[in-house]
């Protein structure tokens, strides 16, 4: 078993269910191994992957469009204000109470409770969230995230510029998740001409 420390970036969209997953497979390596993973969270926007409006049209400039992505977007980016540390409860807040309460996310007062749950200063909170220029890391990270070819959430992107695309369901078992990281790692990481892997299923 290799245990050196993986860098590594995860696109992601709060509201997306495999990222969630992708987060507990992360999650189950480090309570398996420690601390040998090195995960940065780079915002990658599905309303703005499945947007109609044309490519000169992004979410971000226009910060009234109903979304529930973007309410998420700029309660983390607000939480990051506060320190990492409060970004990283902020993060889990948000995706636990989209995927495991299932909160909305539909209006910008459904981040009241997952703020509280994160532990922010809610004064502080309610000031940053409120800035229009919350939104600038999401428009870089997430026309980053296209110029690697980034197309889903989530996508994991390498050092070494291997990349890939995953859906997973993660169970309880972390010495099994840990595993399963490590085929992930052999067959997309360190096997870098493979350019594509997809299950087939029987017609329902």
């Amino acid at each position: 078993m290799d245990t050196k420390k993986v860098a590594f970036d995860m696109y992601g969209d709060f509201t997306c269910p495999w990222v969630y997953q992708a987060s507990l497979l992360v999650r189950g390596v480090q309570k398996a191994r420690g601390d040998v993973l090195r995960m940065t969270f780079r915002y990658f926007a599905l309303d703005q992957v499945n947007q109609k409006n044309g490519p000169g049209w992004h979410l971000w400039e226009h910060p009234d469009t109903p979304s529930r992505g973007l309410h998420a977007f700029r309660a983390a980016e607000a939480a990051r204000r506060q320190g990492e540390d409060a970004f990283e409860r902020m993060r889990w807040s948000l995706m636990e109470g989209r995927h495991v309460r299932r909160k909305e996310f539909s209006e910008p007062g459904d981040m009241e409770e997952i703020a509280r749950m994160a532990g922010l200063d809610m004064e502080r909170f309610h000031k940053d969230v409120r800035d229009p220029g919350l939104l600038a890391r999401l428009a870089e990270e997430h026309t980053r995230g296209v110029n690697l070819g980034v197309f889903g959430t989530p996508t994991f992107v390498f050092e070494n510029g291997s990349a890939f695309f995953i859906r997973i369901k993660v169970g309880e078992d972390a010495q099994e998740t840990a595993r399963t990281w490590d085929g992930l790692q052999a067959l997309f990481v360190a096997n870098v001409n493979i350019g594509e892997v997809k299950r087939s299923k029987p017609p329902q």
